[in-house]
């Protein structure tokens, strides 16, 4: 006798979750429960950016690209992924997100998750882990450049590179940043209207987003600086984001 289909996806040893148009958790498979660790009703029912990032100290930053990607999938009617889309353990799990359509009303989404590769830089004897897809000649490059603030952010915000100019404008060392949130370099007032998310979702839908902003160094000063922010992506799956800032002080 076979059994029926959400029993079959129960079963799956895929990590796969059945989620409603309302982003409500339907099912989950034995592969996902196992793969990290949790029981099924610590799952099912529940909503999913909830069950993904409750609890994180960046949860307004980190629910962007699954949101994007998912609104993506959804208007194109095709599978999109979403680079490091979870994070548990220090391990982060890509989702391929397929939406089910009949007609033009969305039955359900279908989210496929499998380990993202990672890669380790070494700063002063100690490693710092993350994975964004970082080519070794232009990461050399970007550390030459001592004019402007180059580097790289994951998909969620946090800092992945540190060249020499954002060391001299900022005033933190590789190894005090790498591994740190974007919106530390924004006052309290920008953080509150939440700028530094809204300029993250603007840069997905547009590609890039360039503005003014008053940005603060590690010693608590201010300077106005131009920022230009690209989003990054490899094979069309969105792997982080680019940033480079430019002190208008003096200009």
């Amino acid at each position: 006798m076979i059994p029926a289909m959400s029993e079959i996806f129960d079963l799956s040893p895929v990590p796969s979750l059945l989620v409603s148009p309302s982003h409500c958790i339907e099912r989950a498979s034995n592969g996902l429960l196992e793969a990290w660790g949790l029981q099924r009703d610590e799952v099912v029912g529940r909503d999913l950016f909830v069950t993904l990032y409750n609890g994180s100290p960046t949860e307004r930053f980190d629910c962007i690209p699954l949101s994007y990607a998912i609104a993506s999938a959804v208007a194109a009617r095709t599978l999109r992924q979403c680079h490091a889309a979870y994070l548990a353990d220090n391990v982060a799990w890509n989702a391929r997100i397929t939406p089910l359509h009949r007609g033009e009303k969305l039955l359900c989404l279908i989210f496929e998750w499998e380990k993202a590769e990672a890669h380790a830089t070494a700063v002063d004897g100690e490693i710092f882990w993350h994975w964004l897809p970082i080519d070794d000649a232009f990461r050399t490059f970007i550390q030459a450049v001592k004019n402007y603030a180059m580097y790289l952010l994951d998909t969620r915000g946090y800092v992945m590179t540190w060249n020499t100019g954002a060391e001299l404008s900022e005033g933190y060392k590789r190894k005090e940043i790498l591994s740190k949130h974007l919106s530390m370099f924004y006052g309290e007032e920008d953080g509150r209207a939440m700028k530094p998310e809204r300029q993250l979702e603007v840069c997905l839908r547009e590609g890039r987003v360039e503005f003014e902003v008053w940005l603060y160094r590690k010693d608590g000063s201010r300077y106005w600086a131009n920022v230009l922010i690209t989003a990054l992506y490899k094979n069309d799956v969105h792997v982080g984001f680019g940033n480079i800032s430019r002190d208008l002080t003096g200009a």
